[in-house]
């Protein structure tokens, strides 16, 4: 026990004076600032970023400076426009072009049907004409030929018959010497020009009961077949003709879409070269850092 108190005594005694070296403050309430110096990068928590939509690199000509306060619709960056400017003129020629040929093609097709209507009309007339006119030979004008070439006959073999009356009239006066043999010759081929005249008017009649008629038929028959065939070619080419017209139409249409197409993406292209601010608000420049395989925008 002793030996325990004596050492407790040289701990305390050692503390007390090692306490007397060390500097004191009296404890208050107060406020603790706890500061820290580090590297870092400050950025706003209402932001808005700008970016440039125009295709590929052109030159700056203008850059508004950064740290300035702008309002909406201010300009902060404008870019050279003036390739894009040539090549808006030579794209206004094409799609000028493309507008004439779109204007010929409705034109044309219009031209085609047009065509196509009154080939096709025209045939169908030549088609019913042709079916007419069979009809008609073989309902009225073969009929009419027929009895004419029959009234004929019956005419001429009349008409022989009474010369030949004539002839034995002038045969019994002749040899009874009351007329000369002139007259009597005269009613003699009188006779035989009716006789002929009887003959050549009945070949007249197997001629056209034989060949004439069956010729004749067989053509307005070809002819009616002819011309229902080139009805039926007017009227697939009258297609066709619309079709090609129409498909042209809609490949001039597409071209001037096209063409129209790039004409607007030009004119957007300028438009894009003027950068405004879409919001009010302070400039600052955006950077995304650069390494060796890549650039720094």
């Amino acid at each position: 026990l002793l030996l325990l108190a004596a050492g407790g005594y040289f701990l305390l005694s050692r503390n007390a004076a090692v306490q007397q070296d060390i500097p004191t403050y009296t404890v208050e309430k107060s406020d603790l600032v706890i500061s820290i110096t580090e590297s870092g990068a400050v950025s706003s928590r209402d932001l808005t970023k700008v970016k440039s939509e125009v295709r590929g690199s052109t030159r700056i000509i203008w850059l508004i400076e950064e740290g300035k306060h702008v309002k909406a619709g201010d300009l902060l960056l404008e870019l050279d426009a003036s390739n894009f400017q040539d090549q808006l003129i030579d794209q206004q020629i094409k799609v000028q072009n493309a507008q004439a040929n779109h204007t010929r093609s409705v034109e044309t097709l219009e031209v085609t049907k047009n065509q196509a209507e009154a080939a096709v009309a025209q045939a169908e007339l030549d088609y019913q004409f042709a079916q007419e006119d069979l009809v008609k030979y073989k309902e009225g004008e073969y009929p009419k030929e027929l009895k004419e070439a029959e009234t004929k006959i019956t005419l001429a073999q009349e008409e022989m018959k009474q010369a030949e009356e004539r002839l034995q009239g002038s045969q019994e006066l002749y040899d009874q010497k009351f007329i000369s043999e002139s007259e009597y010759e005269t009613d003699r081929l009188a006779k035989r020009r009716k006789e002929l005249d009887f003959e050549l008017r009945t070949a007249e009649l197997d001629l056209l009961k034989t060949f004439t008629h069956k010729r004749e038929l067989a053509k307005l028959q070809s002819d009616m077949e002819q011309n229902q065939m080139a009805l039926e070619r007017a009227k697939r080419k009258a297609r066709a003709d619309v079709v090609q017209a129409e498909a042209d139409l809609l490949a001039k249409e597409s071209e001037l879409k096209r063409q129209q197409d790039k004409l607007n993406d030009l004119q957007q292209q300028i438009e894009n070269c003027r950068v405004v601010a879409p919001v009010d608000g302070m400039v600052v420049y955006a950077t995304t850092g650069g390494n060796r395989y890549r650039n720094a925008e």
